[in-house]
This record gives C-alpha cells, sequence and structure tokens, in this order.
C-alpha cells in the first residue's frame, strides 16, 4: 500500500534531522511535480506518495550520514576561531599562512576567500603550537607602552624629529 504524506509531515521529517535545513514545503510540492512523483493536490494540502518520492531524491539508496564542511569567509574564519579558542586569539595574517598549506581546501576571487574551515582549524592548532604569534592588539599596545616610556624619560624636551629617530633606530617603530 501506498503511503501518501502531505509536504508538511516530509517538511517536519527534514526539520527534525536538520534545523537549518533549506527544505521548504513549496520546493517539496515543485520537485514531486517536476520530477513525476505522484500526488494528489487538495484545497489543504498536497498528498505526496513518499516511498516514490524519497527514491526520486537518493536514487543510488545511499544510507551513509555525510556532514558538510563550515564554508567561511577569511574573516568569519578568524571570528570563528576565536570564538571557539578564546585563550589562543589569531588575526587574518595567521589564516592567510596556514591557508597555503596543501591540506587546506580554499577558494579566492577578487577580495572573497572562501575556506574549508574545518580543515583549516587543524592546520591552525598545528601552526599555534610551533610558532610563537602575538595577537597585533597585544604587539600594538606593547609597542606603544615602550614608546611611551622612552618619550617620557629621555626625551620630554627634544624636538619631534629626535624622538621619532630614537623610536626608529632603537625599538623599529615607524
Amino acid at each position: 500500500m501506498e503511503r501518501l504524506a502531505t509536504s508538511g509531515e516530509i517538511y517536519r521529517l527534514f526539520l527534525a534531522e536538520d534545523e537549518k535545513t533549506i527544505i521548504r514545503k513549496p520546493n517539496l510540492r515543485y520537485f514531486a511535480r517536476d520530477n513525476g512523483v505522484e500526488h494528489c493536490v487538495y484545497d489543504a494540502a498536497w498528498l505526496i506518495n513518499f516511498e516514490q518520492f524519497m527514491k526520486k531524491l537518493n536514487p543510488k539508496d545511499m544510507k551513509e550520514y555525510y556532514s558538510l564542511p563550515r564554508m567561511r569567509h577569511r574573516n568569519a574564519s578568524v571570528r570563528l576561531w576565536n570564538r571557539e579558542h578564546p585563550r589562543c586569539q589569531i588575526d587574518k595574517h595567521v589564516v592567510e599562512a596556514c591557508v597555503t598549506d596543501e591540506r587546506v581546501c580554499f577558494y579566492r576571487r577578487d577580495r572573497t576567500w572562501v575556506i574549508n574551515y574545518d580543515q583549516l582549524e587543524v592546520v591552525i592548532a598545528e601552526y599555534m603550537k610551533t610558532h610563537i604569534y602575538i595577537p597585533m592588539e597585544i604587539r600594538a599596545k606593547r609597542a606603544k607602552e615602550r614608546s611611551a616610556d622612552i618619550t617620557d624619560t629621555k626625551h620630554k624636551k627634544g624636538s619631534g624629529i629626535a624622538k621619532w629617530c630614537y623610536r626608529f633606530v632603537f625599538i623599529g617603530l615607524p
């Protein structure tokens, strides 16, 4: 006996499996109509032959569960890493260095980077173990403190050029 299900019932099955599904009731209806799945249209609902619908949707009868990789932009990758690893913050320069690894799949067109974050996360973890990395905010803060200490103690009455030369030669700041 054929099992007829409404498009709402089928939608709720997909929604129970994945709460962020892109499947919607109109999509189910169009798919059934365009692929020759038996269906009946009533005033209140569409009744779709469920077995035939699933055969059209999954013709090879695959039963394995696959998760899609998390594809992110470069800046979104930085934000996601920093949210998941609060004690080990990075910036976009680390992502750019790690994307060059052949284990990371990425696509770059103009200014847009699309990176497989699942692969990138492993490479960043290895990178952070082998490199002592100080984030840009901390570097800028330390440089500002050093320059303030030097200019306050040694050259209070000196000219602006002397302060700049002293900072450039001894600290390496612009």
